[in-house]
């Protein structure tokens, strides 16, 4: 409840004290008691259900009040949270193109060391060719002689 609700209530509550002590001492000057008795008892327990309502009302502002702080920091710690999540998974992201990216040049590298170990065994092989023919010539040259 706002301020100016809160004194809209009091403003009513003063006017029923006026209200009442204005009956009474009309009442009173009267003569007739039991009606005076029984309006000034209306009006006690109006005025105090009033005032209970007052509180009541005060109570129940406070508490949204309150859900609504709680909501608020919920929500803010929801951001918070979302924040740091996607801080994450953009580090991961970047730590995955990274991995990827020196596995793709080790796979490279293996691939370069494999082709170069196919060329030397390739060279290794034509020269032990070449020694085996020169070899067998040699033998057959000298079987000749």
């Amino acid at each position: 409840m706002t301020k100016c609700n809160l004194w809209v209530v009091n403003i009513f509550l003063f006017i029923g004290l006026l209200t009442s002590s204005t009956i009474t001492a009309n009442l009173d000057h009267g003569g007739d008691n039991e009606a005076s008795s029984d309006l000034q008892d209306l009006l006690h327990t109006s005025m105090i259900n009033l005032v209970s309502l007052n509180d009541l009302v005060t109570e129940l502002t406070q508490r949204i009040a309150q859900l609504t702080l709680s909501q608020a920091d919920s929500q803010a710690e929801s951001e918070r949270t979302i924040k740091e999540l996607q801080k994450e998974i953009e580090e991961l992201k970047t730590s995955v193109s990274e991995t990827d990216a020196k596995s793709k040049e080790r796979s490279n590298n293996t691939q370069m060391a494999i082709e170069e170990l196919k060329l030397s065994l390739t060279d290794a092989d034509a020269k032990s060719n070449q020694r085996l023919n020169t070899t067998q010539l040699a033998i057959e040259g000298q079987l000749k002689n």
